[in-house]
């Protein structure tokens, strides 16, 4: 694990590979700390869009709280933004003062197209999912499996957003 924490080095029968993946590393912090490999933050799953229309069910009700089991990213500057990245073709967005008050928005967004949103708490997750389910990220010529409702998988090129490094990198 190097001093800056950005990726972690692993010699093994003599060749040297680096790690950067950023849940492995939140995880391998966690456990070097002390804290319970169960409930370290690399064994939270991602967020699928099976679980976006399940938890939209619950409507106004909806809290952080029902996303505390799902990996994400903070960012935001002046509001605490939660961003659970789903698949190359969408991501959800929880934003609000922070997670002891109720959240202002919990969003699904197309990834190609980002100022297409839903409030998943009062619009129509299905609708929406099978509105965007033929968009495929043109940017890029890399295949991607692309997961959508009820395990139905679809294989599309194109990749959006940040992906995970799941794959030492040889250095």
């Amino acid at each position: 694990y190097n001093r800056d924490g950005t990726h972690v080095g692993l010699t093994y029968q003599g060749e040297y590979y680096r790690l950067e993946n950023d849940d492995f590393l939140r995880y391998l912090s966690s456990i070097c700390a002390g804290e319970n490999r169960a409930e370290a933050p690399g064994n939270k799953g991602r967020l699928s869009l099976n679980d976006v229309i399940m938890l939209s069910q619950k409507g106004e009700e909806l809290s952080w709280e029902d996303f505390e089991t799902f990996s994400y990213v903070e960012t935001g500057s002046g509001l605490y933004i939660r961003l659970y990245e789903i698949n190359p073709l969408f991501s959800l967005w929880i934003g609000g003062s922070g997670p002891d008050n109720e959240p202002m928005y919990i969003r699904l967004r197309t990834n190609t197209e980002p100022e297409d949103i839903i409030d998943i708490r009062t619009e129509d997750v299905t609708a929406f999912i099978s509105k965007h389910k033929d968009d495929i990220p043109k940017h890029t010529s890399e295949q991607v499996w692309v997961s959508g409702i009820a395990d139905d998988s679809v294989f599309a090129p194109g990749v959006v957003g940040r992906q995970p490094t799941s794959l030492p990198v040889r250095e």
